[in-house]
């Protein structure tokens, strides 16, 4: 998406398989919010994946981001989220949570 009036955006989208969706944003220089999934999603601003932290963006303020906090490698693209964003007022974190259920034959499934 080249968008240089783009304030808000919110990428939605599930991959298919084990791939994680890949979603390109260039030229948002008034972007100020910034919705999606670290988990399922590989979001690059200016050719700048969010989870490896290698540019700053200065003018997003809000960033409400999913991730997988049992994994370390994601903890770790969250930390680089933090050095990527240096001027965030307001971040939202969520996570999904899977529960565990005992089968009769003793196997264990997620639901």
């Amino acid at each position: 998406v080249r968008a240089p009036l783009l304030q808000k955006i919110t990428v939605s989208a599930v991959p298919k398989g084990k791939d994680k969706l890949r979603a390109r944003l260039q030229g948002c220089s008034e972007l100020h919010t910034l919705v999606g999934n670290i988990s399922a999603q590989a979001i690059l601003i200016e050719g700048h994946d969010i989870r490896m932290g290698t540019k700053l963006m200065t003018t997003l303020k809000n960033l409400h981001i999913g991730v997988s906090l049992s994994k370390e490698k994601e903890r770790k693209h969250l930390l680089n989220i933090f050095k990527y964003f240096p001027y965030l007022e307001k971040l939202t974190l969520w996570a999904s949570i899977f529960f565990f259920l005992k089968t009769a034959h003793g196997r264990y499934i997620k639901r």
